[in-house]
């Protein structure tokens, strides 16, 4: 009686069966192998591809002619804070708004200073900020005499909002 076996016999001599199916990797083996190589190629391709790109998003010293000027509406911003604990975050966004005006506008910071943990030594050894710090008490006025702000931030909006609306109270 003879055994039935999936492996092919043809050809060979009797008893022996075609083993060369134990050398080659199992299937799904191989295809994560593959997806593994075409992943990788993929990632050595795009970044050689966008090296110029990436290095013009990232760095604020490299000049990117391909980047068409954006119309800006916002060219007088101020960026204000009484709270003394979220200067880490605001500055940070006003270095990125400096960075996108390129020249083109103003960021203006209203804050209580000097920060705290020597923070100013990370200001000017980053270039977070690029100006003076006027006192938060003068934004009120700034206001009234200049038109020409556009845009405000503030820090912490439920600490300004209040103490925005009781320096307004007590000026009138």
């Amino acid at each position: 009686m003879s055994s039935y076996s999936p492996l092919p016999t043809s050809g060979l001599a009797p008893g022996l069966v075609h083993r060369s199916h134990h050398r080659t990797r199992p299937v799904h083996l191989r295809r994560y192998i593959l997806v593994l190589v075409a992943v990788l190629l993929f990632i050595i391709v795009a970044s050689l591809w966008y090296k110029n790109d990436a290095q013009c998003g990232l760095s604020s010293s490299i000049h990117c002619p391909n980047q068409a000027p954006t119309a800006l509406i916002h060219k007088n911003i101020v960026v204000a804070s009484i709270f003394g604990w979220h200067f880490d975050v605001y500055l940070a966004l006003v270095w990125s708004m400096q960075r996108v005006l390129h020249g083109r506008g103003t960021v203006q910071v209203y804050a209580v200073t000097p920060y705290p943990y020597d923070f100013q030594s990370i200001i000017n050894e980053l270039a977070l900020y690029r100006g003076s710090f006027n006192k938060p008490t003068d934004l009120i006025g700034d206001l009234r005499r200049n038109t020409m702000i556009d845009m405000i931030v503030f820090g912490t909006c439920e600490y300004e909002c209040v103490y925005l609306h009781l320096v307004h109270s007590i000026s009138n």
